[in-house]
């Protein structure tokens, strides 16, 4: 079987807020696409002004 692919870049602070908003981010994705599991790839990063 073969399916797209999609990719989603989200930057973000390392919050419950944003955590919260992520997984309902994931549940909207798989309910809408009737998929089994989303790959949550995480990686930190520095920010400077």
């Amino acid at each position: 079987m073969h399916e797209e692919s999609h990719v989603l870049s989200l930057v973000h602070g390392d919050d419950a807020g944003a955590e919260r908003a992520i997984r309902e981010i994931v549940a909207s994705y798989k309910a809408r696409f009737r998929q089994e599991a989303v790959l949550r790839v995480r990686s930190f990063a520095c920010m400077s002004r």
